[in-house]
């Protein structure tokens, strides 16, 4: 508060198996009662970030989260990419009510609609479209989330916590 800070950055405490061990003291309260956005960093790479993963989901913490994504990218000069999972369970729904009739068919007008709605959100955010990729896959968020941070060799992911912060 006495800084006007509006993101804290962390260190890992050290190299230790278990996440309150990695944290330390410090960073795991930090991470549970800041008002401002906590930064934990580990293994850092030896220069700013070159891409900036966003999990995007619906949320009232969406536009918070891609304002700052963008607020990095514009600062490193890193590519955003804002990435959405489309549940299996959700597809499965939507495979049975549909009238199209091939599945390929299908999953094209999923992520076609899912990149549209990405554009959408990114344009509220005030992100312009040179400056963000929008990619959908259909997936166990958690799983795809992962997956995408090695497929397109992410260096940061900006994404909202259930604790309602970013």
């Amino acid at each position: 508060r006495s800084e006007s800070a509006d993101l804290i950055v962390v260190g890992e405490h050290g190299h230790y198996r278990r996440l309150g061990d990695v944290l330390g003291s410090t960073a795991d309260q930090l991470a549970r009662v800041s008002a401002v956005p906590v930064l934990i960093a580990r293994q850092l790479p030896d220069g700013p970030p070159r891409r900036i993963l966003v999990p995007v989901k619906e949320s009232d913490l969406l536009g918070y989260a891609l304002e700052w994504a963008g607020f990095l990218a514009r600062r490193f000069d890193a590519r955003l990419i804002a990435y959405y999972a489309v549940s299996p369970m959700i597809y499965g729904r939507i495979r049975a009510v549909s009238a199209a009739s091939a599945e390929p068919e299908l999953e094209r007008e999923l992520i076609e609609d899912g990149r549209n709605w990405l554009g959408e959100r990114l344009e509220e955010a005030g992100i312009p479209a040179d400056l963000a990729d929008r990619e959908v896959d259909i997936g166990d968020p958690s799983y795809e989330i992962v997956a995408a941070v090695e497929r397109f060799d992410v260096d940061l992911i900006v994404m909202p916590s259930r604790a309602g912060g970013v």
